[in-house]
């Protein structure tokens, strides 16, 4: 009997334990819902407020390449080849296109054979000038032996020791021998300046061979960056002439806004200041760039001054988008309430103080998904989202 009261006593322990725990999980549900409908409560609602908000002005303009480039012939020739189309993208130094060298080729056997000629020349040459060195040898001998005979028969003669004959012979060999050594200095002067002139010939082969190495460099035509092929002014079997605009290509990863400003916010602007970047067909999305070049001198007509803003590589971006930058002129109390509060009928747009009340508001510029409202709001006034 005293058994059976424990275990009663027991269940009815046991019972009230675990009528408790389910009043404290009712009573955590129920908070939970109170909590999470406060907070909803907040999200639907919002409380007018004159808020500092910064004033910008709006700049149009269009997203160029940081660098474009054209690429021009710089010889005349048949274009063999071409490796890449428009849209395709090209590595620094990478070939592009070739032009026939066949007619460069064929100037540079010419030259090449005009140095072997040379070459030929010059030990032709050499031999000529060593054979003028030794006759200028023996003619400088003949002509001291004649000079010292001659000057030996001369005071004879003076003396009357020897007939005049005697002397007249030798005077003439003297000559002879003066006359030859002459000729031999006459011969090597013009051997040598035979091969000055052949020098300078070689030269001028050797830059024209130079030359015809730089234009066959030129009919492979090579990128000078990393881009991008936007446009091709030529195919192949077209003939290229020195001038004539080959293919463009644009540095399409470092994209560039460039924005027109009016000359009375100019000086507010500073190269590094980070600007907002709108493009209208890239939705959700405001780009921060940097202002990196800012236009010393002004249009004198318009009175307004080019600034770009390098902006961060995606590739939604390209070259001829139309954009909008905000560049931020001062800060001002302004009213703005979530756009996603407002409601437009017509042209008309209206915002809801209640579940059946409502205010007509004009609003103004958007950012952030903010609106900011020019009328139709006071401080301290709430409104709810329907």
């Amino acid at each position: 009997m005293k058994d059976n009261q424990i275990i009663k006593g027991v269940r009815r322990t046991e019972l009230l334990k675990a009528l408790l725990v389910l009043f404290f999980a009712l009573a955590a549900v129920n908070y939970c819902g109170l909590l999470s409908y406060s907070h909803a409560a907040d999200a639907n609602r919002h409380e007018v407020k004159l808020e500092d908000r910064p004033v910008y002005f709006e700049a149009v303009g269009v997203l160029t390449p940081k660098t474009v480039t054209t690429l021009s012939s710089k010889v005349m020739g048949m274009i063999t080849a071409f490796n890449k189309r428009e849209g395709e993208e090209v590595s620094s130094s990478e070939v592009i296109l070739t032009i026939d060298d066949a007619e460069i080729n064929a100037d540079m056997a010419a030259l090449e054979a005009g140095i072997a000629e040379i070459a030929s020349n010059k030990i032709e040459l050499e031999k000529n000038l060593a054979l003028a060195e030794t006759g200028k040898s023996s003619a400088a001998a003949q002509l001291d032996l004649a000079s010292s005979t001659y000057q030996r028969i001369k005071t004879l003669y003076q003396s009357k020791t020897i007939a005049v004959q005697e002397f007249e012979k030798a005077e003439a060999a003297y000559k002879m021998a003066s006359s030859k050594m002459n000729e031999a200095k006459a011969q090597i002067e013009v051997t040598i300046s035979r091969r000055a002139q052949i020098e300078a010939k070689e030269k001028q082969i050797q830059a024209n061979i130079q030359k015809m190495n730089r234009m066959k460099q030129y009919t492979i035509v090579n990128s000078p960056i990393d881009g991008r092929i936007t446009a091709r002014q030529t195919e192949v079997g077209m003939l290229a002439s020195p001038g004539m605009p080959l293919v463009t290509v644009e540095d399409y990863k470092n994209m560039l806004f460039s924005a027109v400003i009016p000359e009375q916010i100019i000086n507010n602007i500073k190269l590094g200041d980070k600007v907002k970047v709108i493009v209208d067909v890239v939705e959700d999305q405001v780009f921060v760039g940097e202002v990196t070049e800012i236009a010393p001198t002004g249009d004198v007509m318009t009175h307004t001054f080019k600034v770009k803003i390098a902006l961060a590589h995606d590739a939604r971006l390209k070259s001829g988008m139309y954009a909008r930058g905000l560049f931020e002129k001062e800060i001002v109390k302004k009213i703005s309430v979530p756009s996603d509060f407002i409601v437009k009928r017509g042209q008309l747009f209206m915002v809801y103080t209640s579940e059946n009340d409502f205010k007509y508001v004009r609003p103004g510029s958007v950012y952030n998904n903010l609106t900011e409202i020019l009328s139709g709001l006071n401080p301290g006034d709430a409104i709810i989202k329907k």
